[in-house]
């Protein structure tokens, strides 16, 4: 049996309509966006997670957290596509 690649997707602009800059707000003594890809990691049922971002300072803190399943994107084509599907 062949194993499916699952792949969790975490779009995370820089200007966020409804809450500016979210993705860099704390909570509970971490960015939000953490506690996003702790639990996609801890649910361990996908294999990757891309974030997709336009935002300079969230690509640095990701690199800085070392993970092999996290990947970047750092090109908006990715979240026109998941937009376009909303």
């Amino acid at each position: 049996m062949t194993k499916k690649n699952v792949v969790a997707i975490i779009p995370a602009r820089e200007k966020s309509k409804r809450v500016p800059k979210k993705n860099y707000k704390f909570f509970n003594g971490k960015p939000m966006i953490a506690h996003t890809i702790e639990k996609l990691i801890k649910s361990k049922i996908f294999d990757r997670i891309i974030v997709s971002t336009d935002a300079k300072k969230l690509l640095q803190f990701l690199k800085s957290l070392e993970r092999k399943s996290l990947l970047l994107d750092q090109s908006l084509y990715l979240m026109i596509i998941l937009q376009a599907h909303q």
